[in-house]
């Protein structure tokens, strides 16, 4: 007799931990703005506020021209007084679990339209303007010494191991 496994439990996901959980570094972020949805698996940035460092979202203004430096993988999904789409716990405390350290994903928040995402090509969050909220992007590894490719490398965070049958982004983080 087999056991039964509900249907979530085999459905594609978001994001998904692959490697390297042993090494994962989990931080709790304050959240800078608690009106604002975050999801599993997007891209944070950070600010000091009243000497307090907080996690937000990413803007319009964070793209492949400007990219922000120092982004996090968010780990937690949080809505706004809303604890059947989002964590109990984040609702009390208001702070965000972000991933630090060198680990395996695959993601299906990811920019589908880019053309630099074979295996090996840097990745950088940008704002996803479609789902408000932080992706990764590939960079063109033919790059030129400017100031705009060298804020590119800076900002990367991940290298690209390849996009998967599903369609799922697979990635190593930088560190």
């Amino acid at each position: 007799m087999a056991f039964p496994v509900p249907k979530d439990v085999r459905a594609a996901r978001d994001f998904e931990l692959i490697k390297g959980i042993p090494e994962l570094l989990r931080t709790d972020v304050a959240i800078a703005d608690p009106t604002e949805a975050f999801d599993l698996g997007e891209w944070v940035k950070f600010s000091l506020s009243s000497g307090q460092l907080q996690a937000s979202k990413l803007e319009v203004a964070d793209d492949i021209s400007a990219p922000q430096l120092g982004c996090k993988l968010c780990w937690t999904k949080y809505r706004e007084d809303d604890s059947w789409n989002g964590q109990s716990d984040v609702q009390a405390t208001k702070s965000l679990t972000v991933l630090s350290g060198v680990y395996q994903a695959k993601t299906m928040l990811y920019n589908t339209a880019s053309a630099f995402l074979a295996p090996g090509y840097l990745l950088i969050p940008i704002y996803d303007a479609t789902n408000v909220r932080g992706y990764l992007t590939g960079v063109n590894p033919a790059m030129t010494p400017t100031a705009a490719e060298m804020l590119r490398v800076q900002a990367a965070v991940a290298r690209s191991l390849g996009v998967d049958s599903d369609g799922a982004l697979w990635f190593e983080t930088i560190g």
